[in-house]
C-alpha cells in the first residue's frame, strides 16, 4: 500500500509541474531522464488534456546537445537542481530559461 501512495504522490507532483509549464504556453517538451518516467509524463499530459506534447527524450543531459534547441520549448530534467541546470546551460549552450527540473 505504501508503494501505491508513493506512486500517487510522484504522479501528482509531476502533474503539478506539467500544469505549471502548460500555463506558460510551453507546448513542446523534451524529457531528459529514465524512459519509464517519460511514459508517465506522456500519460499525465493525455489524462489532463494539457496543451503540450512530449516531442523527445534522452537518458542523460549530456545527450541533449545532440537535439536542435529550436525543436523544443522546454527541456525537463529528471535529475537536476539549479546548479546542475546552470551547468547544462553553460556546457551545452542551451538557454537557461528552457531548462526545468522536475523536482
Amino acid at each position: 500500500m505504501l508503494k501505491l501512495q508513493e506512486y500517487r504522490d510522484v504522479r501528482e507532483r509531476l502533474a503539478e509541474k506539467l500544469v505549471d509549464i502548460a500555463k506558460k504556453e510551453q507546448c513542446r517538451v523534451f524529457f531528459v531522464g529514465p524512459s519509464v518516467v517519460s511514459g508517465l509524463l506522456d500519460s499525465i499530459i493525455r489524462e489532463k488534456s494539457l496543451n503540450m506534447m512530449l516531442i523527445g527524450e534522452c537518458g542523460d543531459f549530456k545527450d541533449l546537445k545532440r537535439y536542435d534547441q529550436e525543436s523544443f520549448d522546454v527541456a525537463l530534467l529528471f535529475d537536476g537542481n539549479g546548479k546542475k541546470l546552470r551547468h547544462v546551460a553553460e556546457a551545452d549552450g542551451i538557454p537557461f530559461n528552457k531548462l526545468f527540473s522536475l523536482w
